[in-house]
């Protein structure tokens, strides 16, 4: 009844982002989308040619990902243990699942909306950081997404060790800047942020309006000095994750029958990009987000 789980990041960012059914068939498919808009004009006398410029359309492939793992037990084991074999590991692989779609989402090679090429870029260069210095970066990220995508963003990811230092920021007269009360937090003279109840990953509070999702799955060896994190300020709508669904987890008992052998496994699918608008996407990063000190 006390088992203890392995310990392991789950899928905040991907959470937040709210997945789609991914479709029934097939390991690529397409989205269409529009590249270069139809354009008007005055026109400047009657019966004068009025502006005529095609839209320009492409599509973007999405290709399914497929995470998977599996285990072998002996069958003794499987038939003995208690609580069952199959049902520990089968959660545990489950568990590692969602952790490796968020991660992929993060930080996938080329795809990944930390690395995905174009996302606006906002800069924080410090040796002796401050979360009051870092505060107006937040606002020049939102800037960028309503002046390059002309829509609002509506979601701040963060590593939980950078929501932690802006935590322990205090003023001149040490009251903290962000106040551990969501209302408080609103209500209160000069608040930085607001923060809700005290968790580990997923929703924590806001900054500047926008809910802020931590998310242990953030890297924390970028930068030259390979000790720095990014913040992620997106527009949601404009991303699209495509799941299966809760991965398959399932038992194998032909596979190593001449031994005795049970094959315990879990695989999903899934298809993602943040490349609809990679304007709604912006990037804090730089040597002032190197590990904090408290």
């Amino acid at each position: 009844d006390e088992l203890a789980d392995f310990a392991r990041a789950s899928r905040p960012f991907a959470d937040a982002l709210g997945p789609r059914p991914l479709p029934e068939t097939g390991m690529t498919f397409n989205v269409p989308r529009v590249t270069t808009g139809a354009t008007t004009a005055v026109q400047a006398n009657q019966n004068d040619a009025i502006a005529d410029t095609a839209a320009v359309t492409d599509y973007l492939s999405f290709t399914v990902n497929t995470v998977a793992g599996m285990q072998d037990v002996s069958r003794q084991l499987l038939d003995r243990s208690d609580p069952a074999t199959d049902t520990v590991i089968g959660q545990d692989l489950a568990a590692d699942y969602a952790k490796q779609l968020d991660t992929q989402l993060l930080n996938q090679a080329t795809n990944g909306i930390t690395v995905l090429s174009g996302t606006n870029g906002v800069t924080y260069t410090d040796a002796t950081p401050t979360a009051g210095e870092l505060y107006p970066k937040f606002a020049d990220a939102i800037q960028q997404i309503w002046t390059g995508r002309f829509a609002q963003p509506d979601l701040i990811v963060m590593h939980p060790r950078r929501w932690a230092f802006f935590l322990g920021a205090l003023d001149t007269t040490n009251r903290p800047l962000v106040v551990p009360d969501a209302m408080a937090g609103v209500e209160a003279f000069n608040a930085m942020a607001s923060t809700g109840a005290p968790v580990p990953q997923g929703l924590v509070g806001q900054i500047q309006g926008l809910p802020v999702v931590i998310d242990p799955n953030i890297s924390i060896t970028l930068g030259a000095g390979t000790n720095q994190d990014v913040i992620i300020v997106t527009r949601r709508s404009d991303q699209l994750l495509f799941e299966v669904g809760a991965p398959t987890v399932a038992v194998e008992t032909g596979v190593g029958s001449a031994n005795l052998k049970v094959r315990i496994y879990a695989y999903g699918y899934f298809a993602f990009t943040f490349a609809r608008y990679v304007k709604a996407t912006s990037i804090i990063s730089g040597t002032g987000l190197a590990t904090p000190t408290f």
